[in-house]
């Protein structure tokens, strides 16, 4: 499958201003270190928290998307083993190819 977006593995850094802690962001930068992703908070503990597990959670989608093309794959390998032809009926495999074509900007 042909890929468009940058490779992974992505890594994600938190910043704060030092004096006022009121810009917090993060840096979401592929393996080639350009930037990926921007994430911004504002002043409050809450948004600083949020928007790390934001960045986080961006910075983990390479691998995430990897892991459901492998688990979707599997799941298929294993259905076909015992002779279930029509798994796409599966809530776990729904869920899998829904991802994945989110991801990959595939059928919705």
């Amino acid at each position: 499958m042909e890929r468009y977006h940058t490779g992974g593995p992505w890594a994600c850094s938190v910043y704060s201003d030092a004096e006022t802690r009121s810009n917090h962001r993060a840096d979401i930068r592929g393996a080639d270190g350009k930037r990926v992703a921007f994430a911004y908070a504002d002043m409050t503990k809450m948004h600083r928290i949020e928007s790390s597990a934001n960045a986080r959670l961006i910075a983990a989608s390479p691998c995430l998307l990897t892991a459901c093309e492998v688990g979707l794959q599997e799941l298929q390998t294993l259905a076909h083993s015992f002779g279930l032809e029509n798994f796409d009926g599966n809530p776990v495999v729904k869920q899998l190819k829904a991802a994945i074509a989110k991801a990959t900007g595939g059928a919705q």
